[in-house]
C-alpha cells in the first residue's frame, strides 16, 4: 500500500507499507537472520529488495485524490534479503564491489 504526504507546492513524499502473509515464518526468519548479521557486523541497516512487475502499483486518479492506494493493494512478486557477516573495520576497497561503501581509493593494487 502507498501513502502520499505533502502538496504540489512543497512536494510530495511517499511511504510504502508492506504486509507479509507469512504463515510458515520463512519471511520473518530471513529478515531476522539478515538483520542479526548486519548488527553483528556493526552495520545499522539491513538491505531488503522488494520486486514488483512493471506497471503494478501505479497511482490512479482516485488514489491521488485520497492520498493513498485507495482503490487496491499491490502484490509484489518477490523479495531478496541477504545475510552478510563482515568486520566493521574493513577498508572501503575490501567490502563487496556492489556495496554502497565500496571504493578503490587507497587500494593496495
Amino acid at each position: 500500500m502507498y501513502e502520499v504526504f505533502g502538496n504540489e507546492r512543497d512536494g510530495y513524499i511517499g511511504r510504502l507499507h508492506f504486509t507479509f502473509l507469512d504463515q510458515d515464518h520463512a519471511v520473518r526468519t530471513a529478515l531476522r537472520q539478515a538483520h542479526a548479521a548486519s548488527l553483528a557486523s556493526g552495520m545499522g541497516a539491513t538491505s531488503l529488495s522488494i520486486l514488483k512487475e512493471a506497471g503494478i502499483g501505479d497511482f490512479t486518479a482516485a488514489d491521488r485524490e485520497h492520498g493513498y492506494s485507495y482503490e487496491s493493494r499491490y502484490p509484489f512478486c518477490g523479495m531478496r534479503v541477504t545475510e552478510r557477516h563482515q568486520s566493521r573495520h574493513l577498508k572501503k576497497w575490501a567490502v563487496p564491489y556492489l556495496d554502497e561503501d565500496f571504493s578503490k581509493e587507497q587500494a593496495p593494487f
